[in-house]
């Protein structure tokens, strides 16, 4: 270019009414952390030392103009844009061409301030009694210049559970800044993605998928068999390895020797029978004795389902001498004739990491059944009854006719209640006969005393007895359970089953809050009705109960059954 370019926020300051005539800037420094000792030569730094700001001072003169007050408009407009820097978020661009060059460059001025208007008479400042003024600012910029984003032509479509894309001979000299765009092609309601970059380190050799042929069972007790679900692409088709445990940690499964260098988080994907099973990765660099990771033993998220074990953050340094190797292994225990299968490993590299997650915005919808039990007779059933407010139909009751009754409930106005002992089959109540997609379900619950079982819920998606989702609450001594479980054409599978970090209190209002959207996506949350507290949240999906599934609409009902010593329920 004939002149150099300094655009200032969409304010050109090298043309037109404006002339830059000094330019310096002092590069972002870095600013170590040193740790010294008395005792110790020199110092070491505590972590890499990370750049603070750029300062740049820049010199602008405003072309002569017919009047003085038109040539303070010309620095007022700039002050404006100082003003605005702090205002963005990120600080207000900054591009720069250089003379003679063809090649932009974007800073990004955080801050910004006029710090000197020479008035002289003669000079190169000169200019303020001539209609033609002299500022300097000093502006404070983002550590570094970015250039023209790169698009890059790579993209790779795949039915991995986990791929790798490699982007080469990215220029620059730091870390580059990138965008990553990823697209759901699969019939899904996914709304979790996990990434991990590799630059220094990285061999594309290296797989980071390890799967269950590739896995090594030498000195372990795990066993190739297969199952319906698993991951396996060879040509012997879901292939797993599978291991019967017993309450003593055993080795189930080993990685082999492996090539990789740097920091990892090892996920693993398992099928458990149980959420007794507890879980780890120990693992070893080169002939260093075996340690575990960070987590040490881990629970299941799911029982008798598929589901992603998190087992910690390996950390494997470039060998000195020898070949470069490590090595894992998955020990595991639980109850005795628990049985747990592994389908594969990923390693998540760490050197860039970072996780997304959609979260659905919830929106209320019509209100289309309702009842408050206002007016109904304490020991009155509540089946048949039609409900004085909102309400679409009569309740009813699966099983006997007197399995729900009115009462006047502790501190909660009209409340309907149960307290029969060891039900033989779960107990329903319906209001209403639609069937919905979108549908949020809610109640308030409460029971008097917890010896052993009990569970209240809801049945969600209800289209007849062998095609049906419910979300429930369990308590099965002396643990807390969130159960999500769809059944379809008599079989079931739980997308979602956890342990609740902490028991619901007796005697207590609880609130239960449903939803599933016609994504096949859904939440419970469980709240205080007192102060509106949320105690837990749990987000879930399942194709099933998406458009197009066997459970893409249903009707809505409440559950209650107990299999255990006397307790009162109560619903509001």
């Amino acid at each position: 270019m004939a002149r150099e370019s300094h655009l200032f926020g969409g304010l050109q300051l090298n043309g037109g009414d404006y002339r830059v005539i000094a330019h310096s800037f002092r590069p972002a420094q870095e600013d170590p952390d040193w740790i010294t000792s008395r005792d110790s030569e020199g110092a070491v730094l505590l972590e890499p030392p990370r750049p603070q700001l750029m300062r740049h001072t820049i010199k602008v003169r405003v072309v002569q103009q017919p009047t003085a007050d038109a040539a303070q408009g010309l620095i007022a407009a700039i002050v404006d844009r100082l003003g605005e820097c702090v205002l963005q978020p990120g600080g207000l661009p900054w591009l720069w061409t250089p003379q003679d060059t063809t090649t932009p460059y974007t800073g990004f001025v955080l801050h910004g301030q006029v710090s000197e208007v020479p008035i002289e008479l003669t000079g190169d400042d000169a200019g303020w009694l001539l209609r033609s003024p002299v500022v300097v600012l000093d502006l404070a910029f983002a550590p570094f210049w970015q250039g023209a984003e790169i698009v890059n032509a790579v993209s790779v479509t795949s039915s991995l559970p986990a791929f790798t894309l490699t982007v080469e001979d990215v220029p620059g000299d730091i870390p580059a800044l990138g965008r990553l765009i990823v697209t759901d092609a699969a019939a899904k309601a996914r709304r979790h993605l996990e990434w991990g970059g590799e630059s220094r380190y990285m061999n594309p050799a290296l797989g980071l998928l390890l799967d269950s042929d590739s896995l090594s069972l030498t000195g372990c007790v795990g066993t190739q068999t297969t199952l319906s679900g698993a991951y396996d692409p060879g040509a012997s088709g879901n292939s797993i390895i599978t291991a019967t445990l017993v309450a003593q940690p055993q080795a189930v499964c080993a990685t082999g020797p492996q090539a990789h260098i740097g920091s990892f988080r090892v996920k693993a994907r398992v099928h458990a029978s149980s959420l007794n099973v507890r879980l780890r990765l120990a693992y070893r660099a080169g002939d260093n004795p075996f340690g575990e990771t960070d987590v040490g033993y881990v629970p299941p998220v799911v029982e008798d389902g598929f589901c992603e074990v998190d087992l910690g953050v390996i950390t494997v340094a470039p060998a000195v001498l020898g070949t470069q190797v490590w090595e894992g292994r998955l020990d595991a225990y639980g109850a005795i004739g628990d049985v747990l299968y592994v389908d594969y490993f990923v390693l998540v590299p760490l050197e860039r990491y970072g996780k997304a997650r959609g979260i659905y915005t919830y929106q209320p919808g019509m209100l289309v059944a309702r009842d408050e039990f206002a007016g109904a007779t304490a020991g009155s059933d509540l089946h048949g009854r039609t409900p004085p407010l909102v309400g679409a139909g009569t309740w009813q009751t699966a099983g006997a006719a007197t399995d729900f009754k009115f009462a006047d409930g502790p501190g909660a106005g009209e409340t309907i209640t149960r307290a029969t002992v060891s039900d033989s089959d779960v107990r329903t109540a319906e209001l209403g006969s639609t069937s919905h997609t979108d549908v949020e379900f809610g109640f308030d619950f409460r029971f008097t005393a917890l010896a052993s079982g009990y569970l209240c819920g809801a049945w969600v998606r209800y289209v007849d007895a062998s095609n049906y989702a419910q979300i429930l609450v369990i308590h099965d001594v002396p643990a807390w359970r969130v159960l999500v479980l769809r059944t379809v054409a008599g079989a079931s599978t739980a997308p979602l089953q956890v342990n609740m970090p902490a028991a619901l209190a007796v005697d207590t209002w609880h609130r239960f809050r449903a939803v599933v959207f016609a994504s096949g996506a859904g939440n419970l949350t469980l709240l205080d009705p007192a102060t509106g507290a949320v105690t837990g949240r749990w987000f879930f999906s399942d194709p099933a109960l998406g458009t197009g599934g066997a459970l893409a609409s249903g009707k809505c009902r409440l559950v209650d059954f107990h299999f255990g010593a006397a307790c009162a329920r109560y619903a509001a």
